[in-house]
């Protein structure tokens, strides 16, 4: 499973559309395998392009602080599954959601892990 949270010197950057870097993590379901940091400069304000090129990369859920409805939208319909209300340091993030440690929002009121659990609306 692939992760990619918007990424700014270690931390979560809290503006999805303004962020110039995400890291990617390659995980399992309780850990990260890997992870690289891509550019995605120019495609800022292109909440289409931006869910093409995660689409192509993999990735299957974005885990991020604040987000437009625009961009849940573009990125739900390429078929990833977007996580809000995420702050702090990138890596513990990561981590602590794959072991549901800690809850981030769907865009709904009730929060759901990295592992999908709970309930859908």
């Amino acid at each position: 499973m692939k992760i990619a949270v918007p990424f700014d010197n270690g931390q979560i950057f809290q503006h999805f559309g303004k962020s110039a870097y995400f890291k990617i993590y390659d995980t399992t379901s309780i850990f990260v395998l890997e992870s690289e940091v891509v550019e995605t400069a120019g495609m800022e304000h292109l909440h289409g392009s931006l869910a093409e090129f995660f689409k192509e990369k993999g990735v299957q859920i974005i885990i991020c602080g604040g987000i437009g409805e625009g961009a849940i939208n573009a990125l739900n319909a390429a078929g990833i599954q977007v996580l809000t209300g995420a702050q702090g340091e990138a890596d513990e993030t990561v981590k602590a959601c794959l072991k549901n440690e800690i809850k981030l929002n769907t865009g709904s009121t009730c929060g759901h892990g990295c592992s999908g659990e709970g309930h859908h609306h």
